[in-house]
């Protein structure tokens, strides 16, 4: 098995207000801190961890992260946040690369 993990990782660090963000992807809110990115949404990045209402935030290479639908497949997708903490397919929003898809738990590798 390959492990992508660290591969031309993007971190910045934002203020936050939301505590559980780790894996979840995250846009920027009106007062320019990141919060959960809601349903349909486009996303920033996906959280790392969050300490003291600041957040490391991996704004690009590879994650994993939680897929919805049975529509993700493998190639370049465009997806948006599901509302819920993952990704899912959609018409417009965050092309990405899928590289790993686990069709039991549909966990998404993807490079973006």
């Amino acid at each position: 098995m390959l492990d992508y993990t660290g591969f031309d990782e993007k971190i910045i660090t934002a203020r936050c207000g939301d505590t559980e963000i780790a894996g979840k992807p995250l846009t920027i809110n009106y007062d320019g801190s990141v919060c959960l990115a809601s349903s349909g949404e486009t996303f920033l990045g996906f959280g790392v961890v969050e300490r003291n209402n600041f957040a490391t935030v991996q704004v690009g290479g590879y994650v994993e992260v939680q897929g919805s639908g049975d529509d993700i497949r493998y190639g370049l997708q465009t997806v948006v946040a599901d509302g819920k903490g993952g990704i899912c397919k959609a018409e417009n929003g965050n092309i990405v690369q899928v590289i790993k898809y686990d069709y039991e738990t549909k966990k998404v590798g993807i490079i973006f």
